[in-house]
């Protein structure tokens, strides 16, 4: 009975410990980490040249691309970071983009409909327009090709579809809008068509008028006015940009400076980015000129910038220091080089004195030629010592037969008799 007492009391316990359980709230689970931008102490910030401050901005409420115009002429290194004002690194891109003068044309002819007129500028070879062609009289068509906005050019090309014959002859007039009232310039007097090519003196084109003189059909495919002008460069530095946070850009560094944590974030499209107002690089504060060879020069100025040489000596005058430069073009740098002046690339030294044997000296060659001489001579002469040594222990002195009358340590040339 007391068994069955023991059992539900368990029983209970365990059941008022599950209910507790069930009222205590969990503690909130933690969200994995987020990755993070570099932090300004992973970074080193004295390796680079310029610096450009940017204040906050209270026109962005999310964070937003933005572009700070930037002369690329002035970087010798387009790397660059981009640091907030509460110490974090985030990546920043040099953006380059080329903007080329409106190539946009019209084209309209006589002897042609507007869709046909269409295909000579619909930037398509593939298509073209087929002129009218009437046999046994004096043929002549024209087009009148109008640009969106004038150009600087010297040359028309015109593009004709296989096996098409070329024009007799070709006319080119400026018939831009001069006042109130249209002009005519005579830009190419009529003359042979030697080519798809029509070159004129150079001019600013509006609207020409072609003119064409057949002896076969024609067709063509493309009529384009070839520019002169250069094509306007924008450069600027983009970065992701956060609600009311001052940045400080980082530009042109002279080594390596760390790792960027991009977190995947693209720079590259051009859709919602803000432009900023241009601002002139200034001297980064912190900059300290990279020393690889921490010889004491900069590495800009050093003529070994990764060989230690403090005297910079330059003896043939080719700002490259005797240090790390190579006399005699053998692949191998003068510091480590055992014949500096004479080419040895194999860097052999039988007698291995320092000396390569193409620049050892001559009274010594026999020897190095003829290694086993030294052993040979050293041989004779422990021989020969050795001789000398076993001579000198053989020789021993001879008995000599001593007068017993001679009185000991008396004078053995003396007989006379005592008194």
């Amino acid at each position: 009975m007391s068994y069955f007492i023991r059992m539900l009391a368990v029983l209970a316990v365990l059941g008022v410990g599950q209910a507790v359980w069930a009222a205590t709230p969990l503690s909130p689970v933690a969200p994995p980490p987020v990755p993070t931008w570099s932090l300004e102490s992973d970074i080193d910030l004295g390796a680079f040249r310029f610096a450009i401050d940017i204040d906050a901005r209270d026109d962005i409420a999310v964070p937003t691309v933005v572009e700070m115009p930037v002369n690329g002429a002035q970087l010798k290194n387009k790397q660059m970071v981009a640091v907030s004002d509460a110490g974090d690194v985030s990546a920043a891109t040099f953006n380059t983009e080329v903007i080329r003068a409106s190539d946009k044309r019209t084209a309209s002819s006589e002897e042609l409909s507007a869709a046909h007129s269409a295909m000579l500028v619909d930037n398509n070879t593939a298509t073209y327009a087929e002129f009218p062609f009437e046999e046994g009289v004096q043929n002549r068509v024209s087009v009148i090709l109008s640009m969106e906005d004038p150009v600087q050019s010297s040359q028309i090309q015109v593009f004709f579809p296989p096996n098409v014959a070329l024009p007799r002859t070709v006319r080119v007039t400026d018939v831009s809008v001069g006042g109130s009232s249209p002009y005519e310039r005579v830009l190419v007097s009529e003359r042979n068509m030697m080519s798809g090519y029509i070159s004129f003196p150079q001019t600013m084109v509006d609207t020409v008028n072609i003119e064409f003189t057949l002896n076969q059909p024609l067709r063509i495919s493309e009529i384009r006015v070839v520019s002169n002008e250069q094509p306007e460069r924008t450069e600027g530095v983009r970065f992701l940009m956060q609600p009311d946070t001052a940045y400080t850009l980082y530009l042109d560094p002279d080594r390596t400076f760390g790792n960027v944590v991009y977190g995947g974030v693209s720079l590259q499209s051009d859709e919602g980015v803000l432009m900023l107002k241009r601002e002139l690089l200034q001297d980064n504060a912190r900059y300290i000129p990279a020393d690889s060879d921490d010889d004491g020069i900069p590495d800009t100025l050093d003529n070994c910038p990764n060989t230690p040489n403090e005297d910079q000596r330059d003896i043939d005058g080719n700002r490259r220091g005797d240090a790390c430069d190579d006399f005699d073009r053998d692949g191998v740098m003068t510091t480590d080089d055992n014949c500096p002046q004479v080419p040895n690339r194999d860097q052999r030294d039988t007698d291995a004195d320092g000396i390569g044997d193409e620049c050892d000296s001559a009274e010594s060659r026999f020897t190095e030629q003829n290694p086993w001489l030294p052993w040979v001579g050293m041989v004779i002469a422990i021989g020969v010592l050795g001789g000398l040594l076993v001579a000198t222990v053989r020789m021993r002195p001879e008995d000599i037969d001593v007068d017993e009358n001679t009185p000991e340590g008396g004078d053995e040339g003396n007989n006379t008799p005592q008194a």
